[in-house]
């Protein structure tokens, strides 16, 4: 984006949009998503672009994780996220759009690979934190991680301490607001989901 104009990194939403309920519009995933699209349709300005992700409820689900492969920026940890080799956990895609470039923008819009790999040769702390003992090197047993994350008074409601225990990109953790918007939707998806499957039973 070098040379769309000024390049800008989002360090953190403004308090207010973390302030708001997360309520799911009806053009949009959500109040965080479509800042980032506003930011980004603003920095594209008048350049023809299209929109992948994140897309209304209404659109097909975007293959993200298989794109981020093919694109050599995914690489699975033990915590089931991306490990990046400078930002550890602590980042997230959130926009693919799709451009038209010649040939010779290519080179400057391309950006790097997860080329090392955080995960080989280290002592995996991440996997000794986890009070639910989800992860581990084989894979990720979500049916513990969502039972443990549901328990009254659990410790993972508003966070993951496996994810802390990573030492990878350690100083670039999310503020906590951030980890409070993010950990709220997904603890308020998870209790929607029991409440919905214990009435079906």
């Amino acid at each position: 984006f070098r040379k769309l104009g000024e390049f800008r990194i989002l360090h953190g939403a403004p308090a207010a949009l973390l302030a708001e309920e997360a309520r799911t519009r009806s053009t949009s995933p959500g109040p965080l998503d479509s800042f980032c699209r506003d930011e980004l349709a603003a920095l594209l300005g008048e350049r023809p672009h299209r929109f992948l992700f994140p897309h209304p409820p209404e659109e097909p689900t975007f293959p993200l994780i298989p794109v981020l492969r093919a694109a050599a920026l995914h690489r699975p940890s033990p915590i089931m996220q991306a490990i990046h080799p400078r930002y550890g956990s602590w980042w997230a895609v959130r926009a693919v759009v799709a451009l038209t470039v010649g040939t010779e923008e290519l080179g400057e819009l391309a950006g790097d690979g997860l080329e090392s790999d955080p995960c080989r040769g280290c002592a995996a702390p991440c996997i000794s934190a986890c009070p639910a003992g989800a992860v581990t090197r084989g894979g990720w047993a979500w049916e513990r991680c969502v039972e443990e994350r549901l328990r009254a008074d659990s410790g993972c409601a508003g966070q993951c301490p496996a994810r802390n225990g990573c030492p990878a990109g350690a100083e670039y953790r999310y503020p906590a607001p951030i980890l409070a918007y993010h950990y709220g939707v997904s603890l308020a998806f998870l209790r929607e989901a029991q409440s919905v499957a214990r009435a079906a039973t």
